[in-house]
């Protein structure tokens, strides 16, 4: 098995804003690629946070979910692949199963 096959990936989110998960704003934290997978963060007025994930198990989808309660470090992304399934995390708990 490969990253193809199986993976994670985690980053954090910050915003210079204290109150960056709860105000009124949006924030693009911008895309990354990482072995040919492409991930990006958005954070709407709403306190939603939008992922679009392109590449892990060859599927593209994008999710919108609920800022959880974050500490000063931000708020901690983790992404998980194995077939069928590909799992988001949002500081530390399960947000999100897409089963492909």
């Amino acid at each position: 098995m490969g990253i193809v096959d199986e993976g994670t990936i985690s980053f954090w989110c910050k915003h210079e804003h204290p109150n960056w998960t709860s105000n009124s704003a949006g924030y693009d934290f911008g895309t990354f690629e990482v072995h040919q997978m492409k991930f990006r963060a958005t954070k709407h007025p709403d306190c939603h946070i939008e992922l679009d994930i392109d590449g892990p198990l060859g599927v593209h989808r994008n999710v919108r979910l609920p800022i959880p309660p974050c500490p000063d470090l931000g708020l901690h992304i983790a992404i998980t692949w194995k077939r069928p399934e590909i799992t988001v995390y949002l500081s530390g708990q399960p947000a999100q199963i897409i089963t492909i």
